[in-house]
């Protein structure tokens, strides 16, 4: 989850959901904090973290094995999309794994998904497209 708010608040959120473990990045300056939380039952093994990502190993004990999860966050500057865009193909080659990302990409894949404010270039919305292919 996106961590909006304090450290404590997103402990709360945590423990009232009923989660034994976590990671919590707290937010740095106007940057938003990232929060992956799990039950006793799942084992998770955190591959790395930083502001705009938390990338991990996780097996659910369902008989499926381990399974690559990246919780993302990109980058709500488009001049710096790029970067995140990136960042999001590297950590696609950091397992075998089955992956899955989730988050708020801050970018969509058409305008049908748009609703109001500016405009928004179909180049921009391409490289996220290329990105995800």
């Amino acid at each position: 989850m996106e961590a909006k708010s304090n450290r404590d608040w997103t402990e709360k959120v945590r423990d009232r959901c009923g989660f034994k473990h976590g990671l919590i990045v707290p937010s740095m300056g106007s940057s938003r904090g990232l929060a992956l939380f799990w039950k006793d039952e799942i084992q998770v093994n955190v591959i790395k973290y930083s502001l705009s990502n938390i990338d991990a190993k996780v097996n659910s004990g369902d008989g499926y094995g381990w399974w690559h999860l990246t919780g993302f966050y990109g980058n709500p500057e488009t001049s710096q999309r790029s970067e995140s865009w990136n960042l999001l193909k590297y950590l696609s080659g950091l397992s075998q794994f089955p992956w899955l990302a989730i988050g708020d990409f801050n970018e969509i894949i058409g305008l049908f998904k748009k609703e109001g404010g500016a405009a928004r270039p179909i180049q921009q919305m391409q490289n996220f497209i290329e990105t995800l292919n």
